[in-house]
């Protein structure tokens, strides 16, 4: 009797394991840079070209992965050539996924320090979970019924362009899920 109990189990662990690993290859190339990349601040020129940012340092000329040009105008960030700026974000293989744009004393903050980007597109609400308290239980991701949400580095993180703003990572699905635990979901503005 002990050994199918213990069967179930580890049948019902590898399900787990598997669905774990099939939400896991889903991710954007986005959030392959945050997992790959490192947290990174550098100071350049900026150069714009055909729509391509580049950030000429004295070390290093990246690439950036901004905001639409939109979100960047309405947060006070209009960039030009030939700006100076310094940028913070995560860095890998020449491009960088910006998390901050600092331009003389103006801030302008895109995504989190996780990579969750605070990019609001079509007056759509996203959510987003707050880094510091959630604590990875992955029921958001397992519940979206889109897979707008991922893990990296143990956090949530909710992908925009997939999330449709129904709101169970926050609330629940009336059902078995009630939402985040640690209540760490919440709609950004």
């Amino acid at each position: 009797m002990y050994w199918k109990k213990s069967l179930i189990y580890l049948f019902i662990l590898g399900i787990m394991a598997m669905l774990m690993i099939a939400a896991q290859a889903d991710i954007s190339a986005e959030q392959k840079l945050v997992k790959v990349g490192k947290n990174v601040t550098i100071h350049g020129i900026l150069k714009i070209h055909e729509g391509v940012y580049t950030l000429f340092s004295d070390t290093v000329n990246v690439n950036l992965i901004l905001a639409p040009e939109e979100y960047l105008e309405k947060h006070g960030a209009v960039l030009a050539d030939r700006d100076t700026l310094t940028v913070t974000g995560f860095y890998s293989d020449l491009q960088m996924l910006v998390t901050t744009i600092r331009e003389g004393s103006k801030t302008t903050i895109i995504r989190c320090d996780l990579g969750t980007p605070y990019v609001i597109t079509n007056d759509q609400k996203t959510y987003a979970s707050i880094p510091a308290t959630c604590i990875g239980t992955t029921l958001c991701s397992q519940n979206c019924p889109t897979k707008a949400i991922t893990m990296v580095k143990s956090k949530a993180i909710t992908d925009p362009s997939k999330c449709i703003s129904c709101g169970i990572c926050e609330s629940g699905n009336g059902k078995n899920f009630k939402g985040c635990p640690t209540k760490s979901v919440h709609q950004l503005k």
